[in-house]
């Protein structure tokens, strides 16, 4: 057994039995709880709320995808290679995206972050300067 399961049933364990302690919990291990819930609800405010902020900053991302990044995933910009102003500050913005999708955003956030990234990669492979040793 992983440790990632062995944390999964002390977790699942210590939320549905709280004043358990840890030896019986230990003795759930390879045991199957199954949750039941019978009477549907309502899902709370702050739940749907959560999901119009994830659909609000998806339609942002595909703005900003849509207004910078040409059809290849090329940021529409000067390439550069100094320290302040490099290859890593120009994905910067996109980073987060993967989060995003794993919160729950719709796939075309993710499509739009690979994209961009091997469209990044590409363009900066292809940008050479004789003032950066590394980008020579």
């Amino acid at each position: 057994m992983g440790k990632l399961q062995y944390l999964k049933i002390i977790l699942t364990s210590l939320i549905l039995k709280p004043t358990m302690g840890l030896s019986q919990i230990k003795s759930d291990i390879g045991k199957t709880v199954i949750i039941s819930v019978e009477s549907p609800m309502n899902p709370p405010t702050w739940a749907l709320l959560e999901r119009e902020l994830l659909k609000a900053n998806a339609a942002a991302c595909r703005e900003f995808y849509n207004k910078y990044f040409d059809e290849r995933g090329y940021l529409q910009c000067v390439e550069r290679w100094g320290g302040d102003d490099g290859p890593d500050d120009a994905i910067e913005n996109v980073a987060d995206w993967p989060i995003l999708h794993a919160l729950g955003a719709p796939d075309d956030i993710l499509y739009l972050y690979k994209k961009a990234w091997e469209g990044h990669l590409r363009q900066y492979t292809e940008a050479k300067t004789v003032e950066v040793p590394f980008a020579k």
